[in-house]
């Protein structure tokens, strides 16, 4: 993990542009590479923490049941990382039934793709 002055400051560049577009009032679904596992190890994990906290987002990690733990692999270099997350708003969690992480084969990336279910009902 790259903790250089240069990694922080671009961190807290999207971390101000993620406060400037989503308030607490805000139903919201974060996904995606952050490249970083949460737990207070990893610096990422604790510069994000109190932004997403104070917008009222709750990491998705705990509602995936996938049998691997994954969504990083290189398995030339044995390497395995959880840095792909769903960061939910708190008003929307209970709507969230699960977090999969798919491995069908078919993806060229070291990313696994991964997918949330929730359970929206739509006006009509």
């Amino acid at each position: 993990m790259d903790v250089s002055v240069k990694y922080q400051i671009d961190l807290g560049d999207c971390l101000g542009f993620i406060e400037s577009v989503i308030s607490q009032t805000d139903n919201c679904i974060l996904l995606g590479d952050m490249n970083f596992q949460c737990d207070d190890d990893n610096v990422g994990y604790r510069l994000c923490k109190p932004v997403f906290e104070g917008l009222g987002l709750c990491n998705g990690d705990s509602l995936c049941q996938a049998s691997h733990c994954y969504t990083y692999c290189n398995e030339s270099l044995n390497a395995f990382s959880f840095i792909d997350h769903f960061v939910i708003s708190s008003t929307i969690w209970k709507l969230c039934s699960s977090v999969e992480i798919l491995d069908s084969g078919s993806n060229l990336s070291g990313h696994c793709p991964t997918a949330g279910k929730f359970n929206f009902e739509l006006d009509t």
